[in-house]
C-alpha cells in the first residue's frame, strides 16, 4: 500500500484550518481534516490523478470545501506539501 506523507508545513496548515474553524464550526473543521486526509490516500494511491501545476508539483480540492492539496509524487506514494484556501495565493510564480 502506498503512503501520503505530509510535511511539517502541510501539517501546520491543517492545524491552523482546525484552529479557525474550531469555534465558529467545529463540525467543518472535523470534516476538512477527515476529507483532506482521505484525498491523501486517494492521492497516495492514485498519484497522477492531479493535474501538475508547477514541475513536479500537483493539486488536488479537497471535497465540498474550498482547501486544495498541493502534493508531488515521491517514492512509496505521494508528499502533501501544503493545503491552502483556494482564495489564497497558492499558485507558483
Amino acid at each position: 500500500m502506498k503512503r501520503a506523507q505530509w510535511t511539517r508545513l502541510a501539517q501546520a496548515d491543517l492545524a491552523a484550518i482546525d484552529d479557525y474553524y474550531e469555534t465558529l464550526n467545529p463540525d467543518f473543521a472535523l470534516r476538512v481534516a477527515r476529507k483532506a486526509m482521505a484525498v491523501g490516500r486517494f492521492l497516495a494511491d492514485h498519484p497522477r490523478a492531479g493535474p501538475e501545476i508547477d514541475s513536479g508539483i500537483r493539486k488536488w480540492r479537497v471535497p465540498t470545501t474550498d482547501y486544495i492539496l498541493v502534493y508531488r509524487i515521491v517514492d512509496g506514494g505521494i508528499e502533501v506539501v501544503r493545503v491552502y484556501h483556494a482564495q489564497q495565493r497558492w499558485r507558483p510564480e
